[in-house]
């Protein structure tokens, strides 16, 4: 018999959140930083409140193709 297990952990894991300064966006990336993530929020509002440790704040407008292009270069890793 297989096992067909799946891990949906994200410990150790780092993602990006866009629009992710308020909201349901703020919420994620708390939820993933609770299982052990490193997040990066992108967003054009800066973040109304002090983010939590392991949340890390880039200013973002996704319509702008070369702040897009930026972004990606300054960050090492996605999952």
């Amino acid at each position: 018999m297989t096992d067909h297990t799946v891990d949906f952990g994200v410990a150790g894991k780092h993602v990006l959140i866009t629009g992710g300064t308020g909201g349901i966006g703020a919420a994620f990336a708390r939820a993933f930083v609770a299982h052990g993530a490193v997040v990066t929020v992108a967003d054009l509002a800066t973040p109304r409140t002090e983010l939590d440790p392991g949340i890390r704040f880039e200013a973002l407008d996704v319509r702008d193709d070369g702040a897009i292009e930026a972004l990606a270069g300054r960050t090492e890793r996605l999952d």
